[in-house]
Order: C-alpha cells, then sequence, then structure tokens
C-alpha cells in the first residue's frame, strides 16, 4: 500500500482510497512537516505474543523522510511529530505522526547471518503501512552507499560503513528488500547496523554537496 493510500485511509475517504489503491500507476510520495514536540505522544508497549510479521522495505526518493510500517518494531520515541501530506493537494494531510527509532531484521543471504537495521528518525505508522519506505537520501547523509541504478553493472544494494551490504531486488520499477519484525531475541543477539542518523532529520534545511 502506498502512502498517498494509507494518508486517504486514515482521513476515512474510503472512495478515493480505493480509486487510489487500484490505479494501475502507482502514484507515491509524502511531504512531512516541520517537526513539532507532543509530550503526549507516548508509545504504547504491547504485551502481544511475538509474531514475525514480513514485509518490503521500498526505496522511495519522493518520500521526503523514512516511513516505517508493519515489519518495524518501535524502539524509541523522540517526542516529536509531523503532519504528513500525500502526493496530492486535493487531501488531507495527517496529523501528529510519532517520530521514531525502529528496528527490522534481515537476514543476509550470502552468510545466512541475521542483522537488525536500525533507522532513526522515522514517520511512525506500524501496521497501517503494508510496505515500509526509505528515502535513499536520509541514507546517504548517514555515509551509507546506495546503488540504486538497476542498469549498473555494479548491481543494486545498499552498502553501510562497516561494509555491510544488503542486495536489492526488482519488482516492476521499485527496488526494495524484505525484513520481518524482529523477536526479543533477536534484538538481543544480533547485530544491529544502523542505516540513518540520529541527529535530527529536517528534509526542509537539508542541504547537499
Amino acid at each position: 500500500m502506498c502512502i498517498s493510500c494509507l494518508a486517504l485511509l486514515w482521513s476515512k475517504r474510503l472512495v478515493d482510497y480505493v480509486a487510489c489503491y487500484t490505479q494501475v500507476h502507482r502514484i507515491c510520495g509524502l511531504t512531512s512537516s516541520i517537526r513539532s514536540v507532543n509530550i503526549n505522544n507516548q508509545p504504547k508497549v504491547s504485551r502481544d505474543k511475538y509474531v514475525s510479521v514480513s514485509g518490503n522495505i521500498e526505496l522511495d526518493s519522493h518520500t521526503d523522510t523514512c516511513a516505517l510500517g508493519r515489519n518495524f518494531i518501535r524502539l524509541h520515541d523522540t517526542m516529536q511529530t509531523a503532519s504528513v501530506s500525500p502526493y496530492s493537494k486535493e487531501y488531507q494531510a495527517v496529523h501528529d505522526v510519532p517520530i521514531v527509532t525502529g528496528a527490522t531484521a534481515v537476514q543476509l543471504p550470502e552468510t545466512g547471518e541475521t542483522i537488525i537495521l536500525v533507522v532513526h528518525q522515522a514517520l511512525w505508522f506500524g501496521k497501517s503501512l503494508e510496505n515500509s519506505l526509505l528515502n535513499p537520501n536520509q541514507l546517504r547523509h548517514n555515509d551509507v552507499e546506495v546503488y540504486d541504478n538497476p542498469f549498473s553493472r555494479k548491481g543494486i544494494y545498499i552498502q553501510t560503513p562497516d561494509d555491510t551490504k544488503i542486495k536489492l531486488q526488482t519488482k516492476e520499477t521499485t527496488l526494495l528488500f524484505i525484513s520481518k519484525t524482529p523477536s526479543q531475541y533477536e534484538l538481543g543477539t544480533c547485530r544491529h547496523v544502523e542505516l540513518t542518523s540520529d541527529v535530527e532529520w529536517d528534509p526542509h534545511k537539508v542541504t547537499f554537496p
């Protein structure tokens, strides 16, 4: 489900939501507002039994901040929120979306190692978002290399400063990889790899070399 569809669903405009979701060409992208502090924005602690939930993580340069969905868990809350607008000004913004640190588990096919990917300064949608979205430039801002040219002979992958390589796959015109919610055991025993910085990410102020 694209982020535009999610915004429509949250605003309860179901007719528009169905029309957007069934378009032949998916139009994605989100724009988030300047961050605000919300002292009442406390994460809810779940006492449910652990259930592994898998999903895609898609690269989306039209999303100005990484957006975490059902295949992530919420590790830390920054106490900041943002309003999120879909691709068209015709639709209402979603307000008070939490800015969080989240984690997801990925198995590296070359070694079989399971690692925990940590994404700081991300928009939290949780179960409402089927596929999570990564802004490639937010990763690059943390010195993470993103090789997203499907026509390159080098291949398509994400490489972190410690040389961890996450291979990407294609689905139509989308680049993605698959991950799942980590268990408490995996959180405590697997290697953690940070994809984004914990320094405040404000897409309205970011400059590139």
